[in-house]
């Protein structure tokens, strides 16, 4: 959104879980506030309804096959500059349905889109724990350490970015920071 300058009225996504909760038949809160944020509606296809599915699976199976398959990455930062020029080759191709590009088609449909707010986003999470008397945490299936004066008392824990853990005591200040380890249960899940 930010790239493109504004946000569409209705954002069209999959039945993906991290979106949408099919158990509870409602949308995961985290994603809700992320629209409410950026002030547009949640929408998804429904299950077996190939025609709207379509309309959110194509662009990513176009990407699949014309950027990702046969190319390596040494990097995110790679992947990022080579998607970049990719996108502008592809961009400035005229279609043989519309005989537009998409570049033109982009410039109609940009001045419908809703201004962005003046802050990004932040996911973050915040919780009370009990730190264990071996001055340990778990978080995820992972265990951080906590300076000894904690052991048995309740600090807060703070994730954001779903990846950087922040705790702090209960005067709240900062008493230890750590990038999140990935453990095999959360990646195969």
């Amino acid at each position: 959104m930010t790239r493109i300058g504004g946000v569409p009225e209705r954002i069209q996504t999959d039945n993906h879980a991290t979106l949408y909760i099919a158990t509870k038949k409602e949308w995961n809160p985290k994603y809700l506030q992320f629209a409410s944020h950026y002030d547009f509606q949640p929408s998804r296809s429904e299950v077996r309804h190939p025609w709207s599915k379509g309309k959110v699976e194509s662009p990513f199976s176009y990407l699949e096959n014309h950027f990702i398959a046969d190319n390596k990455f040494e990097s995110f930062e790679d992947f990022s500059m080579k998607l970049l020029a990719f996108e502008k080759q592809v961009n400035h191709r005229t279609n043989t349905t519309t005989k537009k590009t998409p570049v033109e088609l982009f410039n109609l449909e940009v001045a419908e889109l809703f201004s962005l707010p003046n802050n990004r986003f932040i996911g973050i999470s915040e919780e009370l724990r009990q730190v264990s008397s071996d001055c340990l945490i778990s978080v995820d299936g992972n265990r951080y350490s906590v300076p000894h004066i904690f052991a048995g008392r309740d600090v807060w824990i703070r994730i954001s970015q779903g990846r950087y853990l922040e705790l702090y005591s209960q005067s709240n200040k900062l008493i230890a920071k750590y990038t999140m380890e990935k453990t095999d249960k959360a990646r195969s899940s």
